[in-house]
């Protein structure tokens, strides 16, 4: 009898405990079981999670580019080369050449390099975190082997010509890509892309310097 009279009255002591603690404003499980909300990941763990990324790319540009080449043929005699040149009044490259013509398909990259990020150019407040950004670079120009098309071919030509007659291409590529803005894409693109990344990390508010 008296083990239940204790019980009851340690229950009563309980559940009065638990009705002033309301009162009071103090939530018991509140506090044994808090609503912690949205996870905000500490400035040194976005920057390890970010800087995986490394090269973030951000726009590309693709062109079809024409490149053309010529030698003088070696497939006539240089004397008899001359000989109808002169009949002609020209000169002897003009009348026997061997002209290369191909049509390469190529793209370019661009980006943030987000390896360059360090806790440095990260400041959090809160929900709120401040982020300055690399400078968005041109990663690379490259040019698919298997996209070649040959449009005119006089001639013998050999496969290191043919390589290195494509390998000139990467640098038109990035000219041509810089002239139509592939910089200022890949920037626009990329702050909105990196905005998401960020309030994935539960950040509301994210401000790109």
């Amino acid at each position: 009898m008296k083990k239940i009279l204790y019980l009851i009255i340690v229950i009563l002591v309980l559940v009065l405990g638990i009705y002033v603690a309301n009162i009071c404003g103090f939530s018991l499980f509140g506090t044994l079981f808090p609503n912690e909300g949205p996870k905000i990941e500490k400035t040194a763990n976005v920057v390890t999670e970010v800087k995986a990324i490394s090269k973030f790319t951000t726009a590309c540009f693709y062109e079809e580019l024409p490149l053309s080449t010529s030698k003088t043929s070696t497939a006539v005699d240089n004397s008899v080369v001359g000989t109808v040149a002169g009949w002609f009044g020209k000169r002897p490259k003009d009348v026997m050449s061997d002209n290369l013509c191909v049509i390469v398909s190529g793209k370019v990259r661009a980006g943030y390099d987000l390896s360059q990020l360090t806790e440095d150019h990260l400041r959090q407040s809160n929900d709120t975190i401040w982020v300055t950004l690399p400078p968005v670079e041109i990663f690379d120009a490259v040019v698919n082997p298997s996209d070649v098309d040959v449009f005119v071919e006089d001639g013998t030509w050999s496969h290191q010509e043919m390589t290195q007659l494509t390998a000139s291409a990467t640098d038109q590529l990035i000219a041509d890509a810089t002239a139509a803005g592939i910089l200022d894409r890949a920037r626009t693109s990329g702050e909105d892309q990196l905005r998401a990344l960020f309030q994935s990390f539960g950040f509301t508010t994210v401000i790109l310097e």
